[in-house]
């Protein structure tokens, strides 16, 4: 079950049976959690016992199981969206030749309990015409950040939920000049930000 906030378990009946007992498993999507309500003539049992009726894909989705008794036994379902915990760490990379600066900035994801399906984070203006590599990605939005003028901010809509490990790299090649030159550190939005490093190297 994947939509609305709560569902009334359906009753079968058997007929020409003087009792009956039943157990009946739940299977829901990863990113929601269930717990039970308004119990009438049924329990919640260990999903242990119900294992051997389950095959294996099913069990990885099983989340609740209930053990009924007769035939007039009742049951509400609810459900909640399991909110992800997602982490971060980011490395940027400057490489200097004689005549570029070549930038790379890794973003690494960490995401757990739930996936997600939109990443955020913002650039240094300089970067605006980077090169952004990563997977799944359905629609890529950059625009400008209204309370500073020298970032941009980069949404990435994805084409479906990703959970564990994800990475976004981010390439920018640029003249070399005689002027300072800055590292660029990037702003992850989604997510808590572990920790940023930055790594310089000469050709």
């Amino acid at each position: 079950f994947k939509g609305g906030d709560q569902w009334v378990i359906p009753v079968v009946r058997i007929n020409g049976v003087e009792q009956q007992t039943g157990q009946i498993a739940v299977q829901v999507d990863p990113a929601l959690s269930v717990t039970t309500a308004d119990l009438q003539d049924c329990e919640t049992v260990l999903l242990q016992q119900i294992e051997g009726w389950l095959n294996k894909d099913q069990r990885s989705n099983a989340r609740l199981a209930l053990r009924t008794k007769g035939a007039d036994y009742r049951a509400t379902l609810k459900f909640a969206r399991i909110q992800p915990r997602v982490t971060v760490e980011t490395i940027t990379n400057v490489r200097t030749t004689r005549f570029a600066i070549e930038e790379t900035i890794l973003l690494d994801f960490n995401i757990q309990q739930a996936g997600i399906r939109q990443i955020q984070f913002e650039l240094p203006r300089s970067l605006r015409n980077a090169r952004i590599v990563a997977r799944l990605v359905s629609e890529s939005t950059i625009e400008d950040v209204a309370d500073n003028n020298d970032a941009i901010r980069v949404t990435l809509d994805l084409q479906d939920e990703v959970i564990d490990s994800y990475r976004v790299v981010i390439e920018n090649d640029r003249q070399l000049g005689g002027a300072q030159q800055n590292v660029p550190m990037p702003r992850v939005l989604t997510g808590v930000t572990q920790q940023r490093f930055a790594t310089l190297q000469n050709a």
